[in-house]
């Protein structure tokens, strides 16, 4: 995964009062005079990138999957409940008439 942009150490911050560093294979900083940016480069013979955007392409995918998953079952669930109430409000209703009836004997 990628660094934390709030390491300290060799590598520093990614942003902020950071003086020009590596923070990554790949990739270096440097400050913008008078601003809280950042420039960022992205050196293109890094391969590495493209393989933990890759990676990174994957996870998110699997995620999107799990969430779908999640809504599918969050639907069935509600489905579910909705027709127990219902199964409940004509219970309710039937118990009801039946009290009445009794009462009338």
């Amino acid at each position: 995964m990628a660094s934390s942009s709030h390491r300290s150490g060799p590598g520093g911050y990614l942003y902020g009062d950071a003086a020009p560093y590596r923070s990554r294979e790949g990739l270096s900083t440097r400050p913008v005079a008078g601003s809280d940016e950042i420039q960022l480069r992205i050196d293109p013979m890094s391969a590495d990138m493209d393989d933990e955007i890759t990676g990174l392409r994957n996870h998110v995918r699997q995620l999107r999957n799990v969430a779908q998953e999640i809504q599918s079952e969050a639907t069935f669930q509600k489905d579910f409940l909705d027709q127990l109430q219902t199964t409940l409000i004509k219970a309710e209703a039937g118990v009801k008439n039946n009290m009445r009836r009794l009462n009338k004997t």
